[in-house]
């Protein structure tokens, strides 16, 4: 009798189990209703994950074909599968890159051309960039507009009158004053970077990462005794080292990989860049596809560590160009 007494007495009161089991209900709704958001979460994260691996393997599966190309001979390139991997890596066809179709010279051109037409294009569009955001004058939102208007014609509607451009310059390639008689530009390492010396889209970037840096530097360097250059040199340059970084990558990358330009600027081999030298190489080699594969493979290799190195700044050079 006392042991049921004890045992009754350690259970808690029947209107506090019952709510105990009523509170039950909602807290295992709720749990429910997390589990099914976090399985829906988890599908969501696994389709972009399937679908980003599935574009990378369309990109990527040309790339690896060329590389195990490019370790075969021609022989076995030409008759086996194209997907099958060499029996021995074979680099015969890399040495015989740079000692046949002037690959070398191509090289060389390429490099000038991206260097110089790099170095310009980020010096001027750093300048024109802080001058249209630090500085107010009359007719800059004109400017600027025609410099964003820039950005949507595409190249390809600008080659003929820059060409005519070239042909008719003053006092170059036999012209007269009045740009005729001559070539021009054609023909020379001026007329190949030219359209690569100045970017709307490079000016638009400076500009927009120059409004998101504060006033209080450059004013305090003012009171300081600086001058309008040394406050931009000594204040905002510094700052702007990311900017400068990213306008490097996309101008050297442009210049790089440009095809129809030096195309119809060059008139012969001692200007080709990679690009076009690229094509003669194969019109030259049609049936050796190992040296095929490995001029490209060697032409790619600049972008290819452009993007694996500064990725970063890529990324944060399209989160700039989408803001104020």
């Amino acid at each position: 009798m006392r042991a049921t007494t004890t045992s009754r007495a350690a259970l808690p009161p029947a209107p506090l189990m019952a709510a105990v089991g009523e509170g039950e209900g909602p807290r295992a709704a709720v749990r429910g209703r997390a589990g099914r958001a976090t399985a829906r979460r988890a599908l969501r994260v696994a389709g972009r994950h399937a679908v980003a691996l599935v574009v990378a393997l369309f990109f990527l599966v040309p790339m690896l074909v060329a590389l195990v190309t490019s370790f075969k001979t021609n022989a076995s390139a030409l008759t086996g599968d194209v997907l099958s991997l060499p029996s021995s890596i074979h680099l015969g066809s890399y040495g015989d890159v740079f000692s046949l179709g002037g690959f070398a010279g191509f090289t060389k051109v390429s490099v000038v051309v991206s260097v110089v037409s790099t170095v310009v294009q980020v010096s001027l569009s750093t300048l024109a960039g802080y001058g249209f955001a630090r500085y107010s004058f009359r007719g800059r939102t004109f400017l600027f507009s025609l410099v964003l208007l820039t950005l949507m014609l595409p190249p390809t509607a600008l080659a003929l009158p820059l060409f005519l451009e070239m042909l008719h310059f003053p006092l170059a390639g036999g012209n007269s004053i009045s740009g005729a008689g001559g070539t021009g530009l054609l023909n020379t390492y001026p007329g190949l970077m030219a359209p690569y010396l100045v970017s709307g889209f490079s000016i638009f970037l400076a500009r927009q990462f120059f409004m998101s840096l504060p006033d209080e530097p450059g004013e305090a360097a003012r009171v300081d005794g600086c001058r309008e250059w040394s406050v931009f040199w000594r204040v905002y340059r510094p700052l702007a080292t990311p900017l400068i970084v990213i306008e490097t990558l996309f101008a050297f990358q442009t210049a790089w990989i440009d095809f129809l330009w030096p195309l119809i600027v060059a008139k012969g081999p001692s200007l080709y860049t990679l690009q076009v030298g690229l094509s003669t190489f194969q019109q030259e080699f049609t049936a050796q596809w190992a040296d095929i594969m490995a001029a490209a493979i060697v032409a790619s290799l600049p972008i290819m560590l452009i993007f694996i190195f500064g990725q970063r700044y890529l990324r944060r050079g399209i989160a700039w160009s989408g803001g104020r």
